[in-house]
C-alpha cells in the first residue's frame, strides 16, 4: 500500500511525463509524420518542461533529467539542414521556433539562392495560402500552447529591429512568405499551396 507522500510523488511524476505522452500521441496519431514537426515539438517540449515547477525531490530530479536529455540530444537541432528547411517552408511554423539566429540566417540564404536558381529555369507559378480554424486541445497538457503564443506574437509582419539585416539580404519571395501569418496547426502543409 502506498502512503500519501508516495502517491503525491507519483502524481507529480505523471504530470511531468504527461508532456512526453502528448508528444508521442501527437506524432503517432498522424497519417504521416513530417520532418517539419521536429523543431517545433522540441521547442514546445522545452517550454512545457520549464513551465512545470515540481515540489518534491523526485519530481525535481525527473524534470532535471528530462531537461538535460532534451538539451543534450537536441541542442543543435536548428543546425540540421533538412529539419530546418522543412520547418521554415511549413506554413504552420515558418521561423517562429528558431532561437539560433546564425543557423536561421544560413538556411534563409539557402532558400533564397534556391529560389533564384528556380527563377532562372522555370516559369512563375502563383501559390496562395490555405487557412483553417485553430486546433482545440481538450487534454490537460497543451503541447502546442507555446507554439500558439509564438504564432500570436508573430502576427503579420516579419520586419522588426532584429530582422532588418536579414530583410535586406533576402529576396521578395521569402520576405513575402515570412510576412504572412503562420497557418493553423490543423492545416495540411502539403495541401496549403494547392488552392
Amino acid at each position: 500500500m502506498l502512503n500519501a507522500q508516495e502517491i503525491e510523488n507519483i502524481k507529480e511524476m505523471v504530470n511531468i511525463l504527461r508532456i512526453l505522452e502528448k508528444v508521442t500521441k501527437e506524432i503517432s496519431g498522424q497519417r504521416y509524420g513530417t520532418m517539419s514537426l521536429v523543431i517545433p515539438i522540441i521547442s514546445c517540449i522545452k517550454d512545457n518542461l520549464s513551465a512545470i515547477t515540481p515540489t518534491f525531490r523526485i519530481g525535481i530530479e525527473l524534470k532535471k533529467v528530462l531537461t538535460d536529455e532534451v538539451k543534450g540530444r537536441f541542442e543543435f537541432i536548428e543546425q540540421n539542414f533538412l529539419l530546418s528547411i522543412s520547418t521554415l517552408l511549413d506554413p504552420r511554423f515558418k521561423n517562429i521556433h528558431f532561437k539560433d539566429a546564425v543557423a536561421l540566417s544560413k538556411h534563409l540564404v539557402f532558400i533564397q539562392s534556391s529560389i533564384n536558381n528556380m527563377e532562372n529555369s522555370t516559369p512563375d507559378i502563383d501559390y496562395s495560402n490555405d487557412s483553417s480554424d485553430s486546433v482545440s486541445d481538450p487534454s490537460q497538457v497543451d503541447l502546442w500552447g507555446y507554439h500558439k503564443e509564438l504564432a500570436q506574437k508573430y502576427q503579420k509582419k516579419y520586419i522588426d529591429k532584429s530582422n532588418q539585416e536579414n530583410q535586406q539580404n533576402l529576396g521578395h519571395e521569402i520576405t513575402m512568405y515570412l510576412s504572412t501569418p503562420v497557418s493553423t496547426l490543423n492545416t495540411d502543409p502539403l495541401m496549403c499551396g494547392k488552392n
